[in-house]
């Protein structure tokens, strides 16, 4: 990102973002004696939507996402496609606090979620195959039938 950056410079992702969360959450409990769970996030916009909100790029301590699949909603009906995207989620509340113009604000503390606190990293978690993403199965499916084409085309 060069937009947020002096000139002739750019702000670079962590190299390992996964990493990095678990060494922030073992320093934070080695030096403070406290268990919490650790999101590192970076912005993000949506088509046709002004704004940015937050996406989690990794995640430790506690789940990237909670799986509704298979519960009740409030009619009875069962969830057949809800994940909630907790970390993204917590990310963008913290956002908030943290800013992203001249704040300086490099982290948030959010407390009183009710969720248990692990060891655990979930950061593949956030992540989906192509087949099942609703942006990318369209575009994977029309791209392999133009493969297709092609190759007709030129035997």
């Amino acid at each position: 990102d060069m937009s947020n950056a002096p000139p002739n410079h750019a702000l670079l992702l962590p190299k390992n973002s996964e990493q990095l969360a678990k060494e922030l959450k073992e320093s934070i409990a080695e030096e403070y004696n406290v268990n919490v769970g650790v999101i590192i996030i970076d912005s993000k916009t949506i088509p046709l939507r002004r704004g940015t909100s937050a996406v989690a790029l990794a995640v430790a301590g506690l789940p990237g996402i909670i799986d509704e699949r298979g519960s009740k909603d409030l009619y009875g009906n069962t969830m057949k496609i809800t994940t909630r995207a907790l970390a993204d989620n917590i990310g963008t509340a913290a956002m908030l606090i943290i800013g992203e113009t001249n704040e300086c604000q490099p982290f948030a503390v959010v407390r009183g979620l009710g969720i248990k606190i692990t060891d655990e990293t979930h950061s593949q978690d956030l992540l989906m195959p192509e087949d099942q993403c609703l942006y990318f199965s369209p575009l994977v499916k029309l791209f392999k039938q133009v493969q297709e084409c092609n190759e007709t085309q030129s035997s």
